[in-house]
């Protein structure tokens, strides 16, 4: 409790400081996002800097379910920047389907969907199974236009391989 008092007088100092006006920085990791505590002091930066913002997420899979918190938190902060950037090397690991609420992130529409139910209806289609109970319910069948989804997120990536990377160093292999 001592602790989070001086982090919280610390914080306040933060936003009260003049130097704020010209570089400021608030890193903030994925998993603190839905932490009220932690939302109220990006609110209060983002307010202190409303429209000279640079967003930028990091492994942003991390926000690959629309309705997360994590993923609504994201969204809400990407209409105070100036700018947006969404970095991974794993968006779409499991399902084609994760890759509507990051490029959300990154602007809304980007992938040409402003609902998540449009985007899932387009790129997936779903059967209905039955449990022993006889209730029904909608499972994945398998994932159609894809071609048209990859052009899409296409408009909006690039790929940077580790050879393109002249000064990276060896991997060490343990």
């Amino acid at each position: 409790k001592e602790l989070r008092l001086e982090h919280d007088a610390r914080l306040e100092d933060m936003f009260l400081s003049k130097r704020m006006d010209w570089l400021s920085v608030l890193a903030v990791n994925s998993e603190s996002l839905p932490v009220e505590r932690v939302k109220r002091v990006i609110k209060r930066f983002v307010q202190r800097h409303e429209g000279k913002l640079l967003l930028i997420v990091d492994e942003v899979d991390d926000c690959r379910t629309p309705s997360s918190d994590r993923s609504r938190v994201a969204r809400g902060i990407t209409r105070h920047c100036a700018a947006v950037r969404i970095l991974s090397g794993t968006v779409a690991s499991n399902s084609l389907l994760h890759l509507w609420a990051p490029f959300e992130i990154l602007e809304h529409g980007a992938l040409g969907f402003e609902r998540f139910t449009d985007f899932k209806f387009r790129y997936a289609e779903y059967r209905q199974t039955t449990t022993r109970g006889g209730r029904t319910y909608p499972t994945l069948d398998r994932y159609r236009n894809e071609e048209e989804l990859r052009a899409a997120v296409a408009r909006w990536s690039s790929v940077v391989l580790r050879s393109d990377c002249a000064d990276l160093p060896d991997i060490m292999e343990v």
